[in-house]
């Protein structure tokens, strides 16, 4: 009988736990105008996603399809340099993204066997807004063949 009875208490308090997590959620809820920051009760606080600081399509000028070999991206900030490198996967444009989760000024040096190189400078990332999330700079880039 002992252990039914414990078993029946378990039962209660899980029961009891469940009802404060959906009060506590119905009451997130109810904050409606309250940012995930601001929000105590929010399951979903302030934390870092991974974001790229900088994104890159990049495409053959002329076709403006993928270039005819994979291009790379090259970041520099101060001392930090990045280096990424393309895939080509079919005609598809070539995209390409660094600088997760750090803000800087950057230049960008994209290049590809082929084509002269393309050289990006003063790309500033910051972080801003309520959570101070990364803001992402998006780039089109046009690859011209050497001729």
């Amino acid at each position: 009988m002992l252990n039914q009875v414990s078993h029946v208490t378990g039962e209660r308090a899980r029961d009891a736990s469940r009802r404060r997590v959906i009060s506590l959620s119905l009451l997130a809820l109810s904050l409606g105008t309250t940012t995930a920051c601001d929000n105590p009760f929010s399951f979903a606080d302030c934390l870092s996603i991974g974001v790229q600081g900088i994104t890159a399509t990049v495409v053959d000028a002329s076709t403006g399809l993928a270039p005819s070999t994979p291009p790379s991206m090259r970041l520099t900030d101060g001392t930090y340099i990045e280096n990424v490198t393309g895939v080509l996967q079919g005609t598809d444009p070539v995209q390409l993204g660094g600088a997760v989760e750090r803000p800087g000024v950057y230049q960008a040096t994209f290049s590809a066997e082929g084509y002269n190189t393309v050289v990006r400078q003063n790309l500033a990332v910051r972080r801003s807004g309520q959570c101070s999330y990364l803001q992402p700079v998006r780039l089109d880039v046009e690859m011209v063949a050497v001729r």
